[in-house]
């Protein structure tokens, strides 16, 4: 639009910076709104990190290395109650392949 070239790794600080220097309002507005997104993702990060942290099954799920706190609470949502199986391998079919149709969760066991 305005071949704007700017060096740098695009949404850095500093590339920010040099955005909000131009003193275009346009890309002041739409910088802005970014501002705004992120607060409220960070926000929302927060928030989830602390269910998680409150939760015991997440908390054992998180102690295995590559489950973060989102897949955690992930995992817990489509599992539900661990108590409705009645061993393992039920776990794992369901999870391969529920009545909701198949999931992407193999990898995770």
């Amino acid at each position: 639009m305005y071949n704007i070239n700017i060096d740098g790794t695009s949404f850095t600080k500093e590339f920010i910076k040099t955005l909000r220097e131009l003193n275009d309002f346009k890309i002041n507005g739409y910088l802005n709104v970014l501002e705004v997104l992120n607060k409220e993702i960070d926000d929302i990060s927060n928030r989830i990190k602390e269910i998680a942290n409150d939760n015991e099954d997440a908390k054992l799920l998180m102690s295995i290395p590559g489950i973060s706190f989102y897949s955690a609470l992930f995992i817990i949502s489509e599992i539900g109650d661990i108590n409705r199986f009645p061993d393992s391998g039920h776990l794992v079919s369901y999870l391969t392949c529920s009545g909701k149709g198949c999931l992407c969760l193999p990898a995770f066991f």
